[in-house]
Formats: C-alpha cells, sequence, structure tokens
C-alpha cells in the first residue's frame, strides 16, 4: 500500500491526473469499478485504456481494489464477532434492539483463514468410468456387464 496523501486518503499514485487520483480513491473506497468511474466523471472505456497504457495506473489501481478488499473483510469480521443490532418491533412499535451474528460471515472467514479445518470436503470418486457403445459388445459380455451392475442374467 502506498502512504497518505491529503487527510485521511490513502496516497496511490503519484499523477498529475486529477481524474485518475479521483478514480482511484473512489475504488479504494467503494471496490466497484463503475461507481469510481462515474465519482471521476470517467467512462469504463477510459479505465481499461489507462489499466492497458499506464503501468503505474495499473498497479495502482491493483492496490486500490486490495483496499476495498480489506474493507469488506473488515466489515464481514465485524458482523461476524461483533454482531449487528437490529430493532425488535412489538405491535408495530419498536421495542428493544437485540444482537445477531453471522455464523454464515463467520464460516467464510474460517474457511479463508484455516482452509485446511474449515473448508468444505468434497469426496471424489477418480475411478474411470468409460462410456461402453452397448451394440458392439457380445452376449458373454453384455452378462458380465449387467452381473457386476448386480442385475440378472
Amino acid at each position: 500500500m502506498g502512504g497518505k496523501g491529503s487527510g485521511d486518503k490513502p496516497h496511490l499514485i503519484d499523477s498529475t491526473s486529477k481524474k485518475k487520483e479521483a478514480f482511484l480513491l473512489a475504488f479504494a473506497e467503494m471496490g466497484v469499478i463503475k461507481y469510481a468511474c462515474e465519482k471521476a466523471g470517467i467512462d469504463r472505456a477510459t479505465y481499461y485504456y489507462w489499466r492497458t497504457h499506464d503501468e503505474n495506473f495499473f498497479e495502482a489501481a491493483g492496490r486500490a481494489q486490495e483496499i476495498a478488499a480489506d474493507s469488506l473483510e473488515q466489515e464481514a469480521r465485524r458482523r461476524a464477532v461483533e454482531g449487528v443490532e437490529e430493532p425488535v418491533f412489538y405491535q408495530g412499535e419498536r421495542v428493544a434492539t437485540v444482537k445477531k451474528y453471522s455464523d454464515t460471515l463467520l464460516m467464510f472467514l474460517l474457511n479463508g483463514e484455516k482452509p485446511d479445518k474449515f473448508a468444505r470436503r468434497v469426496k471424489q470418486d477418480t475411478t474411470l468410468n468409460a462410456t461402453v457403445n452397448m451394440n458392439t459388445l457380445s452376449d458373454d459380455e453384455l452378462d458380465a456387464k449387467l452381473a457386476a451392475l448386480g442385475g440378472e442374467e
């Protein structure tokens, strides 16, 4: 990540282009190309042109995307571990709040941090099941295949 620029916003690229800087700051904040383009006042094609033709911008856009992803991860962790206050209503009136936690987010975070322990495991059959053209088999071969499947002769 780059150092800090003016204020609390990260400095992502040394550039004289105000639009590039505006895009990068918006992208780091939102993580969505469409909205960052709108905020910077550029077309999506301009963003892709910059990525293709400006190596510094390409690298800075990658750092901005990492910043946005880190923010999402931080929010997921907050919702999973600290919980979110949700209102409780009775007869149309708010009477209390209850703290809710996200077990789903917690499992995703654990899977990301310790995949060997928490990743979903899928048992896979690696035996070869070749397709056979039954019309080419003799009666004896058909009988043997049927017997192997547990059928009757």
